[in-house]
């Protein structure tokens, strides 16, 4: 299912809705959305909201879209408590992502709660 890709003026951020079954495919098209958002804008914090997402792509695919990440991006990712369900496939990947962010280089975080991951994104 495509994202759902969104300026949230109030907060002065970008947002992602990610629900259902994800590929890396649509992740390239969501994210073309997004980069054009950020530089009309130019707003430099995202918050993908991957709560309700079910699946993802795999780690190589993971790995290869993170290069395509923007340094300048501070990007948090929402994502439920690996024992709640359905983020038992993502949750692990998305904290993967994380990991390969600091690698390299980016400004990449995972939070379960959304009023921490505000916080995170406009300090």
């Amino acid at each position: 299912m495509p994202d759902d890709v969104s300026l949230d003026e109030v907060n002065g951020l970008n947002r992602v809705k990610s629900i259902g079954i994800v590929p890396v495919d649509e992740w390239r098209k969501s994210f073309e959305k997004i980069l054009a958002l950020k530089e009309e804008h130019r707003i430099n914090c995202l918050l993908i909201d991957s709560k309700e997402q079910m699946e993802t792509s795999d780690y190589g695919e993971i790995l290869e879209f993170a290069k395509t990440i923007p340094k300048d991006l501070k990007l948090a990712f929402l994502v439920e408590d690996i024992s709640g369900g359905k983020a038992q496939t993502t949750e692990p990947k998305i904290r993967f992502l994380e990991a390969v962010g600091s690698k390299e280089e980016l400004d990449v975080r995972s939070f379960i709660d959304e009023d921490e991951a505000l916080k995170w994104l406009k300090n």
